[in-house]
């Protein structure tokens, strides 16, 4: 297994410069190229026809990236002891010493090196960041039993995925365990089957998008999040099971970039009143939000090499 670190490192700020730009190419379009009455452009849509061709280029180079087999061994190289503070509690620092006693007894049952950087949390930021997803989409969940007309069997089954994920990142969220658990990486598919299900479910009704361009943002970042979740399912398995581990930082960079850039100014537009929006799509855009500021948050412990 090889990590580009170096390459990952150089693509962050290219591609976070690139995200200011299409933000604002993304604020310009619902502000001054949007009609409100009618949901279409008043021009030619130029600010949003570049955005796109940006988009799909940032989304096919990551993808080429995430095929990239180069870059150095990521072993399975066991974590240091913890270091005791003065401020940490000392029941909580028993237990510490006392599974990493364990797991330099038992190594095969833990995960390492790599698979357990990305697989736990770590401090204030992370831990909100993995309970956040939960509550999103037990909130989207809760609003198709709203919204929709249940005699339809895909509009049942995107409830019962919706609430799944939000399930799993609950229980991920408060687990928080380098231990290997197979329940726990065979349930980390569900919201990868979540975001593949919403696809077929959004597609299905083309009418409810009034001006079809506007979407392609958030076709590309679900696909990016259901590629990310994919090799987070992979990674939770063990380090053994990770065949790419640049298609879990590609895939990632590309989810945060149209997390930024589709997403986050849909929110904008909303509260702004350019755009209008009902409960179940504002439940959908806080689950993307939550999602990027997940990924965010892997992201950023990953990208920290020891």
């Amino acid at each position: 297994m090889k990590l580009d670190y170096k390459l990952f490192k150089k693509m962050v700020l290219p591609i976070g410069i690139l995200s200011l730009l299409c933000f604002g190419l993304r604020i310009y379009t619902y502000w001054k190229e949007l009609e409100i009455p009618s949901g279409f452009f008043s021009g030619n849509g130029a600010g949003c026809f570049v955005y796109n061709l940006i988009g799909f280029i940032v989304f096919f180079l990551c993808l080429m990236l995430t095929l990239r087999k180069s870059g150095s061994s990521v072993g399975s190289a066991t974590s240091a002891a913890p270091t005791p503070t003065a401020q940490e509690d000392d029941s909580l620092l028993m237990q510490e010493e006392n599974l990493y006693a364990e797991e330099q007894d038992f190594p095969q049952y833990f995960l390492q090196g790599f698979a357990k950087k990305c697989a736990i949390w770590y401090g204030t930021f992370s831990a909100f960041a993995a309970l956040l997803p939960g509550f999103a989409l037990i909130c989207h969940a809760l609003s198709y039993v709203v919204n929709e007309d249940f005699s339809d069997p895909y509009n049942k089954i995107y409830l019962l995925l919706s609430a799944a994920s939000g399930a799993f990142f609950l229980y991920y969220a408060i687990r928080n365990s380098c231990e290997r658990s197979r329940f726990l990486a065979f349930f980390s598919l569900v919201p990868s089957f979540w975001c593949t299900f919403r696809m077929i479910v959004e597609y299905r009704d083309l009418t409810h998008f009034i001006n079809k361009s506007l979407y392609v943002g958030q076709f590309l970042f679900i696909i990016s999040a259901m590629v990310f979740l994919l090799h987070q399912a992979q990674i939770l398995l063990g380090e053994d099971n990770l065949s790419r581990p640049n298609g879990y930082v590609f895939s990632g960079l590309s989810t945060v970039f149209f997390g930024l850039t589709a997403r986050l100014p849909h929110l904008i537009a909303i509260m702004g009143e350019r755009i209008n929006t009902d409960l179940f799509t504002s439940t959908a855009l806080l689950a993307d939000l939550a999602l990027t500021l997940f990924v965010a948050s892997k992201l950023k412990v990953t990208a920290k090499r020891k």
